[in-house]
């Protein structure tokens, strides 16, 4: 699957290796939540951690929200599907649909929920497809789709598409 990252790369729907969960940096100002979210880090206690990185996402502090989540991933690797999937969601939140894909696209590779997966990829799907780019991103975009679910829930509708020249 390390292959499908640079694939998406080199067509334009991935952007990121599936090696490392994009995030911005840590900003100048830190809200309450993100302050509150860091003194959580020096707790043992793993739920209210994800609880606080949460909260971030609920109040639309995106940024700091992919801080979290970045920060999470790394105290806990074993999570990195989780912190994959809030990571796609805060992409999908502001449009960021190439980037959500590429990090829903990584919880799957990093053992997510096999139907999860195939609900948020093609949500991504969906949103670059309604975004101004190429008719050859969104053919692929689809296939891509189509390949790593052959079964799967959207296959009429991602035919259809494919067929249509979405």
């Amino acid at each position: 699957m390390k292959g499908l990252s640079k694939w998406l790369g080199q067509i334009g729907i991935g952007g990121k290796s599936d090696d490392a969960i994009s995030a911005e940096g840590p900003q100048p100002e830190h809200s309450p939540l993100f302050q509150e979210f860091l003194s959580t880090l020096c707790l043992n206690d793993r739920d209210k951690q994800f609880r606080s990185a949460a909260r971030l996402v609920a109040n639309h502090n995106y940024t700091e929200s992919l801080d979290a989540y970045c920060r999470l991933q790394k105290l806990y690797p074993e999570k990195r599907s989780l912190c994959e999937i809030q990571v796609g969601m805060v992409f999908m939140y502001i449009e960021e649909y190439k980037r959500a894909f590429d990090s829903f696209l990584a919880a799957k590779v990093h053992g997510a929920d096999e139907a999860e997966s195939e609900r948020r990829i093609w949500d991504a799907c969906t949103g670059i497809l309604s975004k101004n780019v190429s008719h050859q991103q969104k053919t692929e975009c689809i296939d891509l789709y189509l390949r790593l679910f052959p079964n799967g829930k959207h296959l009429p509708e991602a035919r259809a598409l494919v067929q249509v020249g979405a």
